[in-house]
């Protein structure tokens, strides 16, 4: 059913901290009482550099992590990421998480480290992972740092793991990889380098599932550049735990869900009562979907769509249906995987009734109250000097009401000679609004661009909507979008296709880089995978961001990008004038 993304950040060769799970961390366990004492790290090369980075990092002085950098890294990587860039990721770390203190070591060799620290402001725990260069002992090629640690794995009290272990999630994940990763050949390549690195004994004598999860999601990484593709240690996670009823709706005990009698109420029903995903839901489908839509999407579309969604949303819980009339259904479901959901079953209003339409109805629920006082993301609207319409928005919110709040945003500055959207804090959304914004910038329908689903073989295409609730700026009007190292997923996608379409400037520095979406695959009982199962596709290039970012045609660090954007906007209003005899 509806994919939740995930957020996640782990870089081979580069600085990258995950902030998500210490706010996970903070927010549902609260603070954890700290550990009983701290260890001594390895007398080795390696043991030697972890010590002195976190000597380093704890002393929250710019001059000591700057020496850090010149012993233990390399020149050209040095040049690549400049040292400015370099000291923002052990600066941000020392000021939200305190001073790191090392409790364990997971696993040791000649070249590598994997420690656990506790973390004296977060008051939880983080795991660091270093690695030489085999051939230059003096150098660190890898090097990771991950929050949102459980006790349990940060002091290794979980059952150890052992060869067994290890070669079954090796061949399963390498399994998952060629039958599901978004690209067929890739996955191929990235199983083969997996069953490789295990008999060459990459992973052999790990104890620590942690451990084992890290590596292979390195190797992984390191391989593809996919950010979006990860080993995790444990069982599958599930999310239907302390799930509030939906506002307006009445509880029901489970199992009880009072269903409309109305063709499409039975019709849902029936639907639901379908726990089988294989023979007995192709049947269901084959006799209960509508004939037209089985003639223009085949059977077999149907069925692999049918399937996958529910493969990526485990167990379903429905929670309430609304009937919109006798013909339409809007079912109120909770999946093991993904939350809460809604979706909408559309029925023929001729005999059999066969359904029309299954789709996603999320953008119809009634916003959180969290999502009200954030405005549904939107910070800041203004005109600034020179006409130069601005709009800051966070996030790209499903709901029809924050599509009201944009189409008021972008009335206010209709009126503009040059328009900005600000997306250097806007970590995503969904498409709805992703389309909807993009259809005030043309004066026609364009086409967008699509995306590729592995699973089903499927590409779904998106356009620019036909009409808008306002006044579109047309094709003429200077449009720049501001991006940061912040900026991803559905934001990317705004600003890749638009920036394809030569119809933005992009101004700031690169995005993220997040361009899949992932479903979450159970590989053993030890370990689950998130796998990236379809990608966006440029109508333009034919290709995505994924790995890469958006190199944005306006290179100026994030801080200035604003005052670029109106700098180049001003001079191309000012031209505009000239052109058409106007004083300024």
């Amino acid at each position: 059913m509806k994919r939740q993304h995930r957020v996640s950040i782990c870089a081979t060769g580069a600085f990258a901290v995950v902030f998500v799970g210490w706010v996970a961390l903070a927010t549902s366990n609260g603070s954890q009482p700290p550990p009983a004492g701290q260890v001594t790290l390895p007398n080795s090369p390696v043991g030697q550099c972890a010590a002195a980075y976190l000597e380093a990092l704890n002393s929250g002085d710019d001059d000591r992590v700057r020496d850090f950098m010149q012993r233990y890294r390399k020149e050209s990587y040095i040049k690549k990421h400049t040292m400015k860039g370099l000291l923002k990721t052990p600066r941000m770390v020392h000021e939200s998480w305190g001073i790191l203190t090392p409790i364990r070591v997971a696993h040791s060799t000649d070249h590598e480290v994997t420690l656990f620290a506790w973390a004296s402001r977060i008051r939880g725990f983080a795991e660091l992972h270093f690695e030489m260069d085999e051939k230059n002992p003096g150098k660190l090629v890898v090097f990771t740092i991950d929050g949102g640690i459980d006790r349990a794995t940060a002091e290794g009290t979980l059952k150890p793991i052992d060869n067994g272990i290890i070669n079954t999630t090796v061949e399963s994940v390498a399994g998952i990889l060629r039958d599901s990763y978004v690209y067929p050949d890739k996955g191929e390549k990235m199983a083969d380098l997996l069953i490789r690195n295990k008999s060459e004994g990459r992973y052999a004598g790990i104890t620590d599932s942690r451990v084992l999860a890290t590596k292979l999601t390195q190797d992984l990484r390191a391989f593809s550049r996919d950010r979006h593709l990860g080993v995790h240690q444990g069982s599958l996670p599930t999310r239907t735990a302390a799930l509030p009823a939906e506002p307006g709706q009445p509880t029901s005990d489970e199992g009880q869900v009072d269903w409309p009698n109305t063709p499409a109420g039975c019709k849902a029903k029936a639907y639901f009562a379908v726990e089988d995903n294989g023979d007995v839901l192709r049947r269901f489908i084959q006799k209960n979907f509508s004939k037209a839509v089985l003639k223009e999407q085949s059977l077999d579309s149907i069925f692999g769509h049918h399937s996958v969604m529910r493969s990526a949303s485990g167990k379903v819980t429905v929670h309430s249906a609304t009937a919109d009339g006798d013909y339409a259904v809007e079912v109120s479901i909770v999946t093991e995987r993904t939350g809460r959901e809604r979706l909408r079953v559309e029925v023929s209003p001729k005999p059999p009734h066969g359904i029309t339409t299954f789709e996603d109805a999320m953008h119809k629920i009634e916003p959180t109250a969290e999502d009200v006082r954030g405005n549904y993301g939107f910070r800041k609207v203004e005109v600034l000097p020179d006409n130069i319409g601005y709009i800051r928005f966070d996030m790209f919110h499903e709901s029809e009401k924050a599509l009201k709040v944009a189409a008021a945003a972008l009335e206010f500055v209709a009126n503009c000679d040059a328009l900005v959207f600000d997306l250097r804090n806007n970590y995503g959304g969904t498409w709805h609004m992703n389309r909807f914004i993009a259809s005030y910038l043309f004066d026609k329908a364009i086409h967008l661009g699509g995306r590729y689903n592995r699973l089903t073989g499927e590409t779904e295409e998106w356009s620019t909507l036909e009409e808008v609730p306002g006044k579109q700026f047309g094709p003429d009007v200077p449009v720049y979008i501001l991006t940061s190292p912040h900026t991803a997923s559905a934001a990317e996608a705004f600003t890749y296709w638009l920036k394809d379409l030569k119809r933005v400037v992009v101004v700031g520095e690169t995005s993220v880089g997040a361009a899949h979406s992932t479903t979450d695959r159970s590989v053993n009982d030890d370990f689950w995978i998130s796998i990236p199962i379809s990608r966006t596709i440029s109508p333009v290039t034919k290709t995505d961001w994924e790995g890469v970012g958006i190199v944005p045609d306006i290179k100026v660090p994030a801080s200035q990008a604003l005052e670029a954007a109106c700098q180049d906007a001003a001079k191309k209003i000012q031209a505009r004038r000239e052109s058409h005899g106007e004083e300024s």
